[in-house]
């Protein structure tokens, strides 16, 4: 691999200033690309230069800042966030299948009309999750190959990459792990609690009983995944640097959000605990902004959260659109800041998507955090820390400081009042039409079947008889127990294409679940098709 990067770099030096000047004229000049990394799950404070030394070393030219947080505790509304500026209270989504509206004209389908190539290359991009947001994904690519296309053709872009890797499970490759801390000693109960960390992609709140002196060696897991991301990071870090990115390129980098590690009895968020929250472990992340050489920006460190990026690169661009957005370019100071953020309780692993009962949402001006509990629209609770003497948030200060409340809560009130709740994509659904239209028959698989990523080669995807100008509805159920989610998809056509998976993701995330049950109808009646039951095997 490294070779071919070598030889990539070396042909992009030779021909992207030739290649990019025709563009110049159709784009502003000098044409400025994004790169957006989010790095899974991690937290500000795990993330050093002793776990990290390639980054931070790179990190040497970039702009840090020190206090960022992600605007919630699960992945969806934070990547939406990043990706379109649009609040956490406006998007709708608080669980898996939901997706901002189709209408909406987000920032990236605009710039893509004004010349901008927009990408990811990761089938985890194609969740429903990421819908409507104006990203194609070229499954299977590698992120150099992808990025050295665009600029051999000195073309701009805003790519978009999702580390996965430091999700659970912790199992990082043994050279990143502390060999002193990677088994505890305390005898076969301790060994199979961590056994869980290392082997399941979800840890539900209440089904492992975690002890504090488990603490060492999952954080020593934890940590490995940092080390093992460092080692990717540093191979990325020299393709970027000898194509000479730097000179026209932003790269951004970033978490989704933090994460749990039994600070409160669990490890994990709320997609893997299914109890969320929004305390500081779960939401203070790294910053990082690389600014092209060019661009010879300057910028002061001064609070900010997810909702500023957006902002941010369009003000580096010199694209504003002109939308009113809750937050603000980087480059430009900013009074009165108050952070606002908003979680459903499970996230991805809401038990019924489209009734999702409890929230979170929170607020943070100065020193003050104040946390709400809401069942629907409706306050059922409150918290409040004084961040300055309690980083921790372990005393409740909301009985003895009233007037700090009352400064607070109206204005999350107001959010919580209005936000958007979701509801069933579908509305026909639970009628039952059974003469209407004749079931579909499975083209893909054929019938119910084990299946391995050795025979797929990481494709996957499901097909059907039909019309392919209808929409369809998947009806799915993936794993039993702890692990067990339920939903529907609604997909345009007759085949479903879940992209293009690595080993590592299909032996990671999809291996766990072991048996995924699955139907289809047309979403405006009919029969449902005859049920899948497909086991997936390593």
């Amino acid at each position: 691999m490294r070779w071919t990067s070598i030889f990539v770099s070396t042909v992009l030096a030779l021909v992207v200033a030739g290649g990019a000047m025709t563009f110049h004229a159709r784009i502003s000049s000098p044409p400025i690309s994004v790169i957006l990394l989010t790095v899974e799950s991690l937290r500000a404070d795990r993330f050093t230069a002793a776990l990290a030394p390639e980054f931070f070393a790179a990190a040497r030219g970039a702009s840090s800042y020190r206090s960022h947080r992600s605007i919630a505790s699960w992945t969806g509304p934070n990547i939406v966030t990043l990706l379109t500026g649009i609040s956490p209270f406006e998007q709708g989504i608080h669980a898996r299948g939901h997706s901002i509206a189709a209408r909406g004209d987000v920032v990236l389908k605009k710039l893509a009309r004004e010349g901008w190539d927009i990408g990811s290359v990761q089938a985890f991009a194609k969740t429903e999750n990421f819908r409507n947001l104006g990203m194609p994904v070229s499954a299977g690519e590698t992120p150099q190959g992808w990025i050295a296309r665009r600029e051999i053709a000195g073309k701009p872009f805003f790519f978009w990459h999702h580390y996965l890797e430091t999700h659970l499970p912790y199992d990082p490759s043994d050279v990143f792990v502390n060999s002193s801390a990677r088994m505890p000693n305390q005898g076969e109960p301790a060994r199979a609690r961590l056994q869980a960390v290392r082997h399941r992609p979800a840890v539900r709140a209440g089904s492992v009983a975690f002890e504090q002196s488990d603490r060492p060696y999952i954080g020593a897991l934890y940590d490995g995944g940092i080390r093992e991301f460092d080692a990717w990071f540093g191979r990325f870090w020299r393709f970027f640097d000898t194509a000479g990115l730097r000179e026209n390129t932003i790269l951004i980098v970033t978490a989704d959000h933090g994460e749990e590690l039994l600070e409160r009895g669990n490890v994990g968020h709320a997609s893997t605990t299914m109890a969320g929250t929004l305390f500081e472990e779960s939401v203070r992340i790294p910053l990082f902004i690389w600014w092209p050489e060019q661009l010879d920006i300057k910028v002061a460190e001064r609070p900010s959260d997810h909702r500023d990026i957006i902002p941010t690169v369009l003000d580096a661009l010199g694209a504003a659109d002109g939308v009113a957005r809750a937050g603000t370019s980087l480059l430009r100071p900013r009074g009165n800041y108050e952070w606002h953020a908003l979680t459903s309780k499970a996230g991805f692993a809401e038990v019924d998507p489209d009734n999702v009962k409890e929230f979170f949402a929170a607020v943070v001006k100065d020193r003050w955090k104040l946390i709400a509990r809401a069942e629907g629209r409706s306050l059922a609770g409150i918290q409040l820390f004084d961040l300055s003497t309690d980083p921790g948030e372990r005393h409740d200060k909301a009985a003895m400081r009233p007037y700090i409340v009352a400064q607070l809560l109206p204005g999350l009130e107001a959010q919580l009042s209005n936000f958007v709740l979701p509801g069933r994509p579908v509305t026909r659904l639970d009628r039952h039409e059974p003469d209407r239209v004749a079931p579909p028959n499975w083209i893909f698989p054929v019938t119910s079947r084990t299946v391995s990523w050795d025979e797929l080669q990481g494709r996957v995807f499901l097909e059907w008889t039909g019309n392919p100008t209808k929409s369809y509805v998947l009806e799915y159920t993936a794993g039993s127990g702890p692990l067990e989610i339920s939903g529907r998809i609604v997909v345009e056509g007759t085949r479903k294409e879940f992209g293009v998976f690595s080993k590592k993701y299909w032996d990671t995330w999809i291996v766990p679940y072991r048996q995924i049950s699955v139907r289809v109808r047309e979403a405006s009646g009919g029969n449902w098709s005859e049920k899948l039951m497909i086991a997936v095997t390593k």
